[in-house]
């Protein structure tokens, strides 16, 4: 995490009170919690069935969109419940399910960390079958392992939902007078509270969830979700075996990870005993049940209702997965790390600006103590008494001298500001800087300054050799019309001139492939350099 995400980044809100939502087809839950040591309270706990069917029909790709389309389906409903009680907190963290948004964990090559916005969207693509022009989505990308520098395995968590379920939920919170903080999927709400409840260790971690209706499978590893497997539960007749395919899962995310990462499944939910032996049989793993509802003390054990609480949890204890699929939050954060970038540039400049502006200073300070003693030193001897006429025209040829290098220094006012201004305006697109040089100081002994030169030295690079030479020389026309540049370089003694350097076609054979899904190959790059400098101006003696 870079120092603008340090300072701006929402997953560093720590929030002491806040609700989590859960919404499915059938029901919301509300939770409404607080912070108490290292673990949740729940304050509050609604649960509120829905009057909605589903037509029939219903494709699963579509992700339900049609049950946002009315408030009467889910809002209202909300609204209603939620007037019958009072909360500690106006903050909301809403937590869909799997019916309206969907997450996939997969591995990809290890690429340098600047390259992951663009490729990890386009290796998603692989993976989720969603069309992402109609969706909003967010991903965390890591290094899953690494070999040696430059080589192993990212792994990528990459959550969607579609774009109108996204804007529809997010204008409903605010309608109903609540702030929404962030929008995620029940796997990661889950995963959380349960990790929360179970002391936070790392490690992979098997999760089966026994609902009324759904059983529930839960793979994760180190707090990320790698795996969600659900399995109608309503039709299983006594007698009849319980299967949630546990093997084939953990089997197929050994097989993806290449090693083992789980030992035991844990169990929570209704009827125990009977899928703790199906759960044995099925992944010849230990099966250890243990009883969250207890820990939360929730009036009901149910997915739904860990959902709720986990997305309550997520700013009391900011962890390294906290993906948003809201797209209002989300651009308010992009808003912000521009700005933020922006302000840190700043004061960057400020900063460079001010030591250039003391040293100046110290510069000018020793000068007038020089002058000062100078003066001093004329003044006890009146008239130059006692000296011979060369001797007196040597002492005023030294006081001469030392008067045009004040003069020099407070006269020529030539600002880096406005220069380097001029540099960032001028600059084409498929151009960049490498380096930056300027010099405008006095020599000592002498009454006028030095050269004054300022250097840019960068790179073009459009995919032709020829395009590569216009486009630096394109660059530097606009700087000869740039106020700052040419009222200094482009008058008088001052020019401007325009080297570059093209590879050969050895050369960009020579230089390694560096080569994302989709692009063309490497080739090749010119190296230009621009000159502007001015010869001093003799001073008048």
């Amino acid at each position: 995490m870079n120092i603008v995400d340090k300072i701006i980044d929402v997953t560093r809100v720590k929030l002491k009170k806040c609700l989590g939502i859960h919404i499915s087809l059938s029901a919301i839950h509300l939770v409404d919690a607080s912070i108490a040591g290292n673990s949740v309270k729940i304050e509050h706990y609604l649960k509120i069935p829905l009057p909605y069917v589903r037509p029939g029909g219903g494709k699963v790709s579509a992700m339900n969109v049609e049950f946002f389309l009315s408030d009467a389906n889910w809002l209202a409903p909300l609204q209603g419940a939620i007037k019958q009680a009072s909360f500690g907190s106006d903050k909301v963290v809403v937590t869909v399910s799997p019916q309206f948004a969907i997450f996939r964990h997969f591995l990809m090559p290890f690429i340098p960390r600047r390259f992951w916005k663009q490729s990890v969207p386009i290796e998603s693509k692989k993976y989720v079958p969603f069309p992402f022009e109609e969706s909003t989505y967010d991903f965390y990308p890591y290094i899953y392992d690494q070999v040696s520098i430059g080589k192993g395995r990212l792994g990528v968590f990459f959550a969607i939902t579609n774009r109108q379920i996204s804007d529809v939920i997010t204008k409903g919170i605010k309608k109903i007078g609540f702030e929404l903080m962030s929008l995620e999927v029940s796997s990661m709400s889950v995963d959380r509270i349960f990790k929360i409840l179970g002391g936070n260790s790392n490690g992979g971690r098997a999760y089966a969830q026994i609902d009324a209706a759904t059983a529930y499978l839960l793979l994760s590893n180190n707090g990320i979700p790698f795996l969600l497997r659900e399995v109608d539960n309503s039709n299983i007749q006594s007698g009849e075996r319980r299967r949630l395919d546990a093997k084939s899962s953990i089997e197929f995310v050994h097989k993806q990870v290449g090693t083992k990462i789980f030992n035991e499944i844990i169990l929570s939910g209704e009827g125990l005993d009977s899928w703790k032996t199906a759960l044995e049989d099925d992944s010849n793993l230990p099966v250890k049940p243990w009883n969250p509802k207890e820990l939360l003390k929730l009036k009901d054990g149910e997915w739904a209702a860990y959902a709720a609480a986990g997305a309550a949890a997520k700013f009391m204890f900011p962890g390294q997965l906290s993906l948003d699929i809201s797209t209002k939050v989300k651009t308010s954060v992009d808003d912000q790390k521009a700005f933020a970038y922006v302000w840190l540039a700043g004061i960057i400049l400020a900063g460079f600006m001010l030591f250039v502006s003391l040293i100046a200073q110290f510069r000018l300070m020793g000068l007038n103590k020089n002058l000062s003693t100078v003066r001093s030193q004329t003044a006890e001897v009146p008239e130059f008494k006692g000296r011979s006429a060369d001797e007196i025209q040597k002492v005023v040829e030294g006081m001469k001298t030392k008067s045009g290098i004040l003069s020099a220094l407070v006269a020529d006012s030539d600002y880096v500001t406005p220069k380097l201004e001029a540099v960032v305006n001028a600059i084409p697109d498929n151009a960049w800087l490498s380096e930056i040089s300027y010099s405008n100081t006095l020599q000592p002994g002498k009454i006028q300054a030095a050269d004054n030169s300022f250097i840019l030295k960068g790179n073009a690079k459009t995919g032709d050799a020829v395009k590569d030479q216009a486009l630096a020389n394109e660059y530097k026309e606009a700087l000869k019309k740039e106020p700052a540049i040419a009222k200094i370089y482009s008058t008088g003694s001052g020019k401007i001139e325009l080297n570059y350097t093209t590879l050969s076609k050895s050369q960009q054979n020579s230089l390694p492939e560096m080569q994302l899904p989709g692009q063309q190959a490497y080739t090749g790059e010119t190296s230009f350099t621009i000159s502007c400098s001015r010869k001093p101006e003799a001073a008048p003696r």
